[in-house]
């Protein structure tokens, strides 16, 4: 079915299959009937529950109206409005679909209903590894303040970023950990370095 959806066929359907032994071989050979189905374009999409702006969460699930509905696509964008409740601290969001099906227009309307749970906000960095001044420099250049909304992809971009940027000199193993804490809804992180 999938392969079908992702072709824009929503109404394909298995009508009868069949199973019969196999001739020559200790098998079964399995017939499956398949009706395709027309082809349906996307039509509207709706947001409902969502935490951030719906146009700022259209906009980063880029779907596709007006182009036929591939619903890998479709699973796809899904994922980037995940990624986004992400990045501003949803950390437990889901995200659920509803199609609304016009076989007259041979369209399909989607109602992307968002649970967002709560707000995840950054607690506290701790360093480990590097002496005071390294320390010092490493809290400057980390730009996530206490209090914001946690972006659980940060740490390892800042670290990426040290590399690049050079800032030590033979920078040796980084490890990131992040602790949540389900009750105060605040993430600490703290950097490892080791081997510098």
């Amino acid at each position: 079915r999938p392969l079908y959806e992702a072709q824009g066929r929503i109404r394909a359907a298995f009508p009868k299959v069949t199973a019969v032994p196999a001739q020559g071989i200790d098998g079964v050979a399995v017939t499956v009937e398949v009706a395709e189905g027309e082809v349906y374009t996307l039509g509207s999409v709706r947001l409902t529950g969502e935490p951030l702006p719906e146009a700022e969460l259209l906009e980063a699930a880029a779907f596709k109206p007006g182009e036929v509905a591939d619903f890998s696509e479709v699973e796809a964008a899904l994922g980037r409005i995940r990624q986004r409740l992400n990045r501003s601290g949803y950390l437990r969001a889901e995200v659920d679909l509803e199609r609304t099906l016009d076989d007259i227009e041979r369209r399909v309307d989607l109602t992307v209903r968002v649970s967002a749970g709560p707000q995840f906000l950054f607690g506290k960095l701790a360093v480990q590894g590097l002496d005071l001044d390294g320390e010092a420099q490493m809290r400057r250049l980390w730009a996530l303040k206490p209090g914001s909304p946690f972006d659980p992809a940060y740490p390892d971009f800042f670290l990426s970023r040290i590399r690049q940027d050079g800032v030590f000199d033979n920078l040796g193993k980084t490890k990131v950990e992040t602790r949540l804490d389900e009750s105060s809804h605040t993430v600490d992180v703290t950097l490892r370095f080791a081997g510098r």
